[in-house]
């Protein structure tokens, strides 16, 4: 053989209308685009895909490989934060949890203020280093809230704190302008946006208009749209439909890049938007015992081939110990022995993926145009 032939350059060329013919001969004459294609809501998935797929889509050099951490202390060119939440009654009790997460692959903790009382931070953040590991605090109330921002702000000064905060019933310009007093918290988001929607589409769709509502009010009180970005996260659940996952996290990626771009932000890339994924929980009779271990991996797999920068797995029982090891315990084997750190973006490319994230983002674009148009007219 040859060595300075392209490898198979003796296979001859394959065009779709090639495959579909074979295809078609092989199915006695069906049509095999109108038999096999599906519709998944208002997609509609072809069985077959190549690379004249690819060219009417724009912006696929701006995107392969952009999540690439060359700052990450792994050296892996492809990182993301395993989180492990904890409701948190005792401060005590919830401290404990933590440092044993911690200590077992966790690289992040939430803690879920929703039903704490008498908080005492002092004791919640013992022997928590936040220079080593993502810290955040979700569903707080007001004097919560802001109490913990004053307090991380105060008592870990020379420390790049990575984490977020999410608090309850306060204005985004109220949380934004105390976290803006303390340099020390660039790294630290106070603007969390989520969608209640489940169609892929429609959650994009919502979560645009949450974070075309949070811009434009944080403009009129005078923040500028460097601190607004960086002070954006955006929380996404993930279902069990594979490709379709992968596909939405990167078109809301796009979406939320052209955005940026399209509010003058020049300085704005894609990687710059901090995305958290959730797989939750989820139980099916028919694969017990532990159905949500199988959810939660294909969820956790989507979500990394996704690009998501955060990930939180939740598990099937929320009390059981090995349960929450097990679901701490996804993202550490997906990494270690599956090796998807090694790879910045191992989808892109794809025909099929890169053809569905187009189809996704425009459609999810064209929803959020639409509710811009209601708003209008509602105004």
């Amino acid at each position: 053989m040859d060595k300075n032939k392209a490898l198979f350059s003796q296979f001859k060329k394959v065009s779709k209308e090639d495959w579909a013919k074979k295809a078609s001969a092989d199915l006695k004459g069906e049509d095999v685009y109108e038999k096999y294609q599906w519709n998944k809501g208002n997609l509609t998935i072809l069985p077959y895909y190549d690379q004249s797929d690819l060219a009417d889509i724009s912006n696929l050099e701006s995107f392969g490989n952009r999540l690439y951490k060359n700052d990450d202390p792994s050296g892996d060119p492809r990182a993301w934060v395993n989180l492990q939440r904890i409701l948190v009654q005792d401060s005590s009790d919830a401290n404990i949890i933590a440092i044993e997460g911690l200590n077992n692959g966790a690289d992040g903790i939430i803690f879920d203020l929703s039903t704490a009382k008498n908080i005492d931070l002092n004791v919640l953040l013992k022997d928590i280093k936040p220079e080593y590991c993502y810290l955040s605090f979700e569903k707080a109330n007001n004097t919560d809230g802001l109490t913990v921002i004053n307090h991380i702000s105060s008592h870990f000064q020379e420390v790049d704190i990575k984490g977020h905060i999410s608090i309850k019933d306060i204005e985004p310009n109220d949380t934004l302008s105390e976290v803006s007093k303390y340099k020390n918290l660039k790294n630290f988001r106070c603007i969390n946006i989520s969608s209640t929607e489940s169609a892929p589409s429609e959650q994009i769709s919502q979560t645009l208009a949450q974070i075309n509502r949070q811009v434009r009010s944080l403009l009129l009180h005078g923040f500028d749209l460097a601190s607004i970005s960086k002070s954006i996260l955006v929380s996404l659940e993930v279902g069990n439909d594979f490709f379709i996952e992968v596909a939405k996290i990167r078109a809301l990626r796009n979406l939320i890049f052209q955005m940026f771009r399209a509010y003058g932000h020049i300085e704005f890339q894609p990687e710059d938007i901090s995305i958290k994924c959730i797989s939750t929980n989820w139980n099916d009779e028919k694969y017990q015992p532990h159905a949500n271990m199988l959810k939660g991996s294909t969820a956790a797999l989507s979500s990394i081939l996704g690009g998501c920068d955060l990930l939180e797995v939740e598990p099937e029982l929320k009390d059981n110990s090995q349960s929450v090891r097990i679901a701490r315990n996804v993202s550490n084997v997906l990494k270690e022995e599956s090796y998807l750190s090694k790879t910045a973006d191992p989808v892109a490319g794809s025909y099929y993926l890169e053809s569905l994230t187009d189809k996704i983002a425009k459609e999810s674009w064209k929803l959020f145009q639409k509710s811009l148009e209601n708003v209008k007219m509602e105004g």
